[in-house]
């Protein structure tokens, strides 16, 4: 039993483990009333019996560590696994199986195909885009996990240059494309900007926090949360600061071009940071020109 909770959590495991856990059940109470029922050597008997009733304990403890570690279970229908096999971050609500009336948005649950077997962790909500997932493999979706995605996610904006003396406004996370899908983070030299396209993602934000004010350090002043158009009306949220504060507008710098974010009052983020290399277009076929002629 021990072996059992110390390895990964698989499907198989977990189903070696409930098994194990009601043997476990069974011998027990077997052995226990057959050491009370005997009259030789009542000393060694009770012993025996109270050391039983003890890995009655551990059994139940097994079974409430199980319960903890494994999610909802949603089951899709046979054949819609296949682009689940391409890797496709999205589960529409038409592939699913399982009736869904008792999971609740946000959930964390666990996608497997039509015969039980394993598929993919994500954010259940109840809309076309049923799933969003978060991994096509075992992971428990924690603070660690979160850590992990947004540390990686940091370390490809870095290695490409978009953190530099010269740059400090960059998106640090896109969605899917960083294996977080509903989940876009901006970050204005300091500022980091979390907008949530999902109601999972909007119940991770301590989880997101974390992971950010790690990732960065000192050099995060604070983390603003702008998510109440974009999250489904029925969740009522307010945009706010979850992590320190900032006056708007603030400044950051582009290619070495000092720009003022308001993430408070401008649209979506505060900044439309695709467009950064139009921008610099912009810059190099404007530079010693005059725009506008003097009125």
């Amino acid at each position: 039993l021990h072996l059992m909770l110390e390895c990964n959590n698989t499907h198989l495991q977990r189903q070696k483990l409930i098994r194990l856990s009601f043997s476990l059940k069974f011998f027990c109470s077997t052995c226990f009333v057959f050491f009370i029922k005997s009259k030789e050597n009542v000393a060694n008997n009770c012993y025996s019996a109270a050391y039983l009733l003890k890995q009655c304990k551990y059994y139940a403890i097994s079974l409430r560590i199980f319960a903890a570690m494994s999610y909802t279970i949603l089951q899709v229908r046979k054949g819609k696994e296949q682009s689940i096999f391409r890797k496709h971050p999205w589960i529409f609500s038409g592939a699913l199986f399982t009736d869904t009336k008792e999971i609740e948005d946000g959930e964390i649950v666990e996608v497997q195909d039509y015969k039980g077997r394993f598929l993919a962790l994500g954010h259940f909500q109840n809309a076309t885009i049923a799933v969003r997932i978060l991994s096509f493999e075992e992971d428990k979706i924690d603070k660690a996990f979160f850590q992990k995605k947004i540390r990686q996610a940091l370390d490809a904006r870095i290695k490409i240059g978009l953190l530099s003396k010269e740059n400090t406004i960059f998106r640090v996370c896109h969605g899917e494309g960083d294996g977080l899908p509903g989940l876009v983070i901006d970050f204005y030299n300091g500022v980091a900007v979390v907008q949530c396209h999902s109601i999972g993602m909007h119940r991770s934000l301590p989880e997101i926090s974390s992971a950010l004010q790690k990732a960065f350090g000192k050099d995060l002043i604070a983390i603003y949360s702008k998510s109440a158009d974009t999250l489904p009306k029925r969740l009522e949220t307010a945009d706010a600061y979850i992590f320190g504060s900032c006056e708007t507008p603030h400044e950051a710098l582009e290619n070495g071009v000092k720009y003022k974010i308001d993430w408070v009052l401008g649209q979506k983020t505060g900044f439309f940071i695709d467009q950064r290399d139009n921008r610099l277009l912009l810059g190099n076929y404007s530079k010693g020109k005059k725009v506008l002629a003097e009125g």
